[in-house]
């Protein structure tokens, strides 16, 4: 049974994940600019956030010591990452922008050896080999013709997957002596609060700018894309323990293309479904090690 439960906690924590470029890029149909977006977005979860501290506020006090390194994470990690995703979803499908943010584990093996002295081990080679061969097709770096590479949304990608490898290198010295919830609930509070300190000081956008459909989106993005799979994520590893879990949550790549295919009816062609399969290939190799 709690294998069972885990297994579904760590769906929905996928579902959750997944659903961000269908919500981001019916927030561009409806009219809004990126900025917009993220400072929605990064205004509705600072209340939520805030909340949910202020009733854990005990915990959360116990991170004190931590706080240089929580807001580094923040900024760096899911600040940098949020902003680089979000704009690429200007250039690029969501599935593409999908596949290619998935190389991000590759990016992990390499700075855990770069950083943290890890050894680089013949699967992790393989790993990132077939990474690099699945951007270049499901990019298709060697097509020709008007818009088939569309590389600021290739670059903005792989600069996203580069934050996400920060956030994971950083966050994994903090998890193994505190709990994972308050870290995420500190990390996701500086991130939210940089954002919305940059857009509204930048005058990237306003609060008065964004249309009640896009405050709506921007709720649905910081409960569905980011509070709730943050939940059910941990509470998928607390039933399976991580790396089972984070195998499970491979689903992620697969859920994406189905909800793209099925909310913006978007195609792969042939050498993009190869593509993918050679990044699932990728990251099943690294998470299951």
């Amino acid at each position: 049974m709690q294998r069972k439960l885990g297994i579904v906690f760590t769906l929905l924590s996928a579902l959750g994940y997944g659903s961000t470029a269908v919500i981001v890029i019916n927030a561009y149909k409806a009219g809004a600019t990126p900025w917009q977006v993220l400072l929605a977005q990064s205004t509705t979860s600072l209340g939520f956030i805030l909340l949910i501290l202020f009733l854990r506020w005990k915990r959360v006090l116990e991170l004190k010591e931590n706080l240089p390194l929580l807001f580094s994470i923040g900024v760096f990690g899911y600040a940098s990452m949020a902003i680089c995703y979000t704009l690429a979803l200007q250039y690029l499908p969501g599935s593409l922008a999908t596949l290619i943010f998935f190389t991000y584990p590759v990016f992990v093996a390499l700075g855990a050896r770069w950083f943290l002295g890890e050894n680089f081990t013949r699967s992790k080679t393989i790993a990132l080999g077939l990474a690099i061969m699945g951007v270049v097709l499901t990019s298709q770096v060697f097509e020709t013709g008007p818009g088939l590479f569309r590389g600021t949304g290739v670059i903005l990608c792989l600069a996203a997957a580069a934050g996400a490898t920060v956030l994971t290198l950083l966050s994994e010295r903090l998890v193994r002596n505190n709990d994972p919830l308050d870290i995420a609930l500190v990390e996701h509070f500086v991130a939210a609060l940089a954002l919305t300190l940059f857009i509204v000081f930048g005058n990237l956008s306003g609060w008065s700018d964004i249309t009640p459909t896009v405050w709506l989106l921007g709720l649905l993005l910081t409960l569905l894309t980011s509070l709730l799979p943050t939940f059910f994520a941990l509470k998928g590893i607390a039933h399976l323990g991580a790396s089972r879990a984070s195998i499970i949550a491979v689903a992620e790549i697969p859920i994406t293309l189905f909800l793209v295919f099925i909310f913006l009816q978007e195609q792969l062609t042939g050498s993009q479904w190869l593509g993918s399969g050679l990044i699932m290939g990728s990251v099943f190799i690294l998470r299951k090690k």
